[in-house]
């Protein structure tokens, strides 16, 4: 039998964006809550495993920010849910550019972007990569933790690494109990490995080699967002030190601390999240 713990639910609109097939709807969807596009949009982009409200503070930050003039849009990319085995970072820079050219044709001249755990690692892409530069207007990394350091602390990294080397260039994908999704041997190592395509936000770095990895993220102000708590976070890791080199590289205002994990969960967190991202996000406008 289910049992619910709480319910989360959020009024808006569905949307498609990307490339609509004729006779056919084959592009991709995403959700804006509230009853009207806003000229300022945030933009939810979430984890691995994720999708639409994956997040419990999700609606609170939607909710708070209403108030002060924003839509809040939570897209469904290519790699969401289980999707991201076989997706890269690239694929999803391609799903965010293909959301804000929508996004400009329903009058959203600003954009302030909110990514949770590997969604910040797109952000980073993104501001590198991506097309659509003029619209971003700032950024808030949830939870921006080291997918490497968590696979290192498995006892068979060596033996992933290892078996995702053989594999790599060829059709096979890794062994079904490697993840819950299936996933490619060039998706695994750019998680795992050090130096990877995903690995940003690593503790090992130096200053100067995370000043360099996360130097696309001095376009815009940002924020850092860290929870003291963070299960994915090796014990021997500092998390409040790690969050002030974070800030420090990306040139960003002071980070948020939070006494929570990796999801954020409590209610207080929920609080000090909301009133930390609606002031940032007023700084923002410009």
């Amino acid at each position: 039998k289910l049992q619910f713990l709480y319910f989360i639910g959020m009024d808006g609109q569905l949307f498609v964006y990307g490339p609509v097939k004729e006779g056919g709807c084959n592009g991709l969807v995403a959700m804006r809550s509230g009853n009207e596009w806003r000229e300022n949009a945030v933009v939810h982009v979430a984890g691995l495993t994720d999708g639409l409200l994956s997040c419990p503070w999700a609606v609170k930050v939607s909710d708070a920010l209403a108030n002060e003039g924003w839509c809040f849009v939570q897209p469904i990319l290519n790699s969401s849910y289980l999707g991201y085995g076989l997706k890269c970072l690239e694929d999803d820079v391609n799903d965010l550019d293909l959301l804000f050219a929508t996004l400009v044709v329903h009058g959203v001249r600003k954009v302030l972007l909110v990514g949770h755990s590997t969604g910040c690692q797109d952000i980073v892409k993104l501001l590198a990569k991506g097309v659509h530069h003029e619209l971003i207007k700032g950024a808030v990394y949830i939870g921006p933790v080291s997918d490497r350091e968590y696979y290192q602390s498995l006892p068979n990294y060596t033996e992933l690494l290892s078996t995702a080397k053989e594999r790599q260039g060829t059709d096979e994908l890794m062994p079904r109990s490697t993840d819950e999704a299936a996933i490619c041997p060039e998706r695994l190592l750019s998680l795992a490995e050090k130096g990877g395509d995903d690995d940003l936000f690593s503790s090992d770095y130096t200053n100067d080699e995370l000043q360099t990895l996360l130097f696309p993220c001095t376009k815009v102000p940002s924020l850092i967002v860290m929870s003291l708590k963070d299960e994915y976070v090796p014990s021997h890791v500092d998390i409040s030190a790690q969050a002030s080199r974070l800030s420090t590289a990306m040139l960003s205002t002071p980070p948020l601390l939070l006494d929570d994990n990796h999801t954020i969960v409590s209610d207080a967190s929920h609080a000090k999240l909301c009133a930390a991202v609606r002031s940032f996000a007023e700084s923002c406008k410009g």
